[in-house]
Parts: C-alpha cells; structure tokens; sequence
C-alpha cells in the first residue's frame, strides 16, 4: 500500500511536471519568435542606417555646407529647401573668399513679415551666418500663400511644408517641382536620425527579448531536469510497487507452507497425546499389577521398567509439542513479515 501511494504520488508530481513544461515550451516558443523578429527587425535598421550614414557622410565631403549645420523639424524640409534651395550647399567663409556665406550683423530694425504669418525660423535651428535670410521667411498653408505673397516686402518669401513658394518679386513655384537638392539632403538627414532613434528603440527592444528568452530557456532547462527526476522517481516506484508485489506472493506461499507445517504438528501432538495417555494407562496397570506380585523387588523392577517408558514418551512428547511450538513460531512470524 505504501508503495503504491509513492507511486501515485510520483505519477502526479510527474503530471505537472509535464505540463508546467509544455506551458513554458510554448512561452519560450513565442519569446524566441518575438527575439527573432526584433533581431530581424535592428538588423534592417543597422543596414539602412549604415547606407545612409555612408550617403550623408560622401556628400558632407564635398565641402562643409551650412545645410549640414542646419537642424529642421521633421516634415519642413522641402520648406527649407524650397526657401534656401541650393544656397544651403554653399559654405560658410571668412577673409577674401567670395564664394559662400559670411557673416553680417543684424538689422538694427528688421521688417517684419506680414501679419499673421510665422517665421519658418522658428522651426529651425541654423547657424548665424543664416540669421537675416530666416527672418524674411514665413511658414504658411498651402491655399494662404497666393493671397500674401502681395504683402511680402523685399528680399521676404513664404513656402508651405509641401514646398511650395512665393517671393516678394512675384517669383512662385509649385510643389510639383524636383524636390531640390538640400531638401533631400535635409530629408536624409532627418531620416538618419529618426533611423538612428528607432534602432535605439529596436535594439533595446531585442536586447529584452533576448534577456526574456534566455530565462525562459533557463526555466525549461530547469524543469526538462526535473522532468527527468519526475520520470526516474516515477520508475523507482513502479520498479517498488512491483517488489512489494512479489514479496507479498513469497509472504502468501510461505504461509501455505507454514500452514501445512503447523497441521502436521497438529497431527503429531495429537498422536503423541495418545501414546503418552496409553503409557499412563499401561503404568496405572503395571502398577495395579506389581501391587498383586509377591516379589516386590520383581515389582519394583516392573515399575521402574514402565516409569522408564512414560517417561521417554513424556520427553517424546515434550519435543514433539516443542516442534510444534517453533512451527507456530514461525507460522505466525511468516505471517507478520507477509503483513508488514
């Protein structure tokens, strides 16, 4: 009984060892998907990243342009670009270069734009050899600009954030146009960084998915082992059970044979009981007998002669029940063993 209580409970031990690891196999299955996905996904970024850097980094070569000391906010950079166009390609100089941007000081009284409109500069960081020309841009929609351009006062202009542009001399151009160079480049620019903030993100994104799935990979480690445990605990106590199976068999056969040892004592008890009560009845007689004999010493001689036959059945008797005894002795040590 003892045994197959282990066993049952070593079968239920095993039954949730089982299933905490199918539950942990299917985590670990959707951790290393999600792994999978994030690595995928950093390593498109990396190479995109790498692309454009490479791109940007060529270009930037070519001179050092003010477009690359400029930062736009996303989705104004055909605006820019179509208020400075080429000239953000043009460097900033000093001494008797004549090719390029250099510094002049600040209107002592600007004009202002008209009213209403936003200067694109506030959207805009640039460098100051750029502080005139950004006072005399506006950011407006795209339907306002053919209503203002009238107002613009000289060397002023207006652009949408589609591109589209109006100047104080009468001068427009649509959005449908190339886009131009610095706006691409400004665009590119943009897109390096926003790339390079979203690999950030992607790649402390795989880094946790790479952590979660090494602990799960941990914990299935864990409980494939005591999977095992379960499985060799499990065949201990079959391998148990199935002992205490066949000493129960040596314990009920032992038994029988005790069983039949302890009837044939029986038997023999009785048979002996027999033969010492007809030795008592032959001395009661030879007894009576020598009472009747003239001769006492011939008398004496017979009861001496029967008191030496009782009492070589007495100490037949007495061993036969000893026998007897250790038959049931053993009869009923067999028994407890079978029991235990």
């Amino acid at each position: 009984e003892a045994a197959a209580a282990l066993a049952e409970a070593t079968e239920e031990a095993l039954l949730s060892a089982e299933d905490a690891r199918a539950e942990v196999q299917g985590r670990e299955a959707e951790a290393r998907a999600v792994r999978s996905e994030a690595e995928g996904e950093a390593s498109a970024l990396r190479a995109e990243v790498a692309a454009l850097a490479k791109l940007v980094e060529r270009e930037a070569q070519a001179g050092h342009q003010v477009l690359d000391r400029l930062t736009v906010e996303p989705g104004l950079e055909k605006a820019l670009g179509a208020a400075l166009a080429d000239d953000l390609r043009a460097p900033e100089v000093a001494g008797d270069r004549r090719s390029g941007w250099v510094v002049l000081p600040a209107y002592g009284d600007p004009q202002p734009l008209p009213t209403g409109i936003a200067p694109l500069s506030d959207h805009v960081q640039a460098p100051g050899v750029l502080a005139r020309r950004m006072q005399q841009i506006g950011l407006v929609d795209r339907e306002a600009g053919p209503h203002l351009q009238a107002a613009l006062q000289p060397g002023q202009r207006l652009v949408s954030r589609d591109g589209d542009l109006w100047r104080w001399d009468g001068f427009r151009a649509g959005a449908e146009d190339a886009p131009s160079a610095a706006a691409l480049r400004l665009q590119q620019l943009n897109r390096l960084t926003r790339l390079k903030r979203d690999l950030e993100e992607v790649a402390a994104r795989a880094e946790g998915a790479s952590q979660a799935h090494a602990q799960l990979q941990a914990r299935l480690a864990d409980l494939a082992r005591a999977d095992q445990m379960a499985r060799d605990a499990r065949r201990a106590a079959d391998t148990r059970v199935a002992e205490a199976g066949r000493m129960a068999a040596r314990a009920e056969a032992d038994k029988s044979i005790a069983g039949g040892k302890l009837d044939a004592a029986r038997l023999s008890v009785a048979r002996y009981d027999e033969d010492a009560q007809e030795a008592r009845e032959r001395l009661d007689e030879a007894m009576v007998a020598a009472d009747d004999l003239p001769d006492l010493d011939q008398a004496r001689a017979a009861v001496e002669a029967a008191k030496t036959v009782v009492e070589a059945a007495r100490i037949t008797m007495l061993s036969r029940r000893s026998g007897h005894d250790e038959l049931r002795r053993e009869g009923e040590a067999r028994v407890r063993r079978r029991q235990e």
